[in-house]
């Protein structure tokens, strides 16, 4: 049977860095970043890049430690009945930041 889902990541992101990383420089800006499941449990490499091209462009980010479900996979499988509860999904991170 042919594997559909990619391989997790060794250790998700999340656990890979601080809720607060330094750019190399002085900063310029301040961003959150949702990584969502996608970019914390399978593709970690994504993340990684993205906080490399931050930190070389000055920018301090902020990985909200409590971060949960975005509600995607809910949407994509019923679009059309769990919008309400995507966005509640999506609500509930914002008000943990």
């Amino acid at each position: 049977m042919k594997r559909i889902v990619p391989d997790l990541a060794d250790k998700p992101f999340r656990k890979t860095v601080s809720e607060v990383s330094k750019p190399l420089g002085p900063v310029k800006y301040k961003v959150a970043y949702f990584t969502g499941c996608s970019a914390n449990y399978i593709y970690d490499n994504i993340s990684k890049a993205f906080m490399n091209i931050m930190a070389h462009n000055n920018v301090e980010v902020i990985v909200p430690k409590g971060q949960h479900c975005c509600g995607t996979p809910i949407f994509v499988s019923w679009p059309s009945r769990n919008g309400k509860r995507q966005w509640q999904l999506i609500m509930l991170n914002f008000l943990i930041s």
